[in-house]
């Protein structure tokens, strides 16, 4: 009999280890369930960061890309009226250099043509 309570006695300690294990693995589990869901969690906060992140970032790249496509376009078209309007400064300038050129020529020929015509002149009375 002895030997029965003996062998009920290691029985008895080998199921409270038994249970004292499987309480520390379901302990085990439990945390482990915990540090996953907040893996889980701080991953899917890190997901959502990211998908923001692009989005902000491809909404102002198109923003300021196609913004500044359309700001260079009016650069282009304000530095080109700029340049017609200096061309017709230029242009009337040059005009009215030639025009004054032209009078000037004009007046020479008819002064000649005057002294001309008054030497005649002076020439018929004499």
């Amino acid at each position: 009999m002895k030997q029965l309570d003996q062998l009920h006695e290691t029985i008895l300690e080998e199921i409270d280890s038994f249970e004292k294990d499987a309480l520390a693995l379901k302990n085990m589990e439990e945390e482990f369930s915990t540090f996953w869901k907040h893996q889980t969690q701080t991953l899917n906060e890190y997901h959502q960061n990211e998908k923001k992140r692009i989005h902000k970032l491809r909404s102002s790249f198109e923003k300021n890309a196609f913004g500044s496509v359309e700001y260079e376009e009016r650069i282009f078209n304000s530095e080109r009226r700029m340049l017609k309007e200096s061309i017709k400064k230029i242009q009337e300038g040059i005009l009215k250099k030639m025009q004054e050129e032209m009078l000037l020529d004009v007046r020479r020929g008819l002064q000649t043509l005057c002294n001309d015509w008054d030497k005649e002149m002076l020439a018929k009375k004499t």
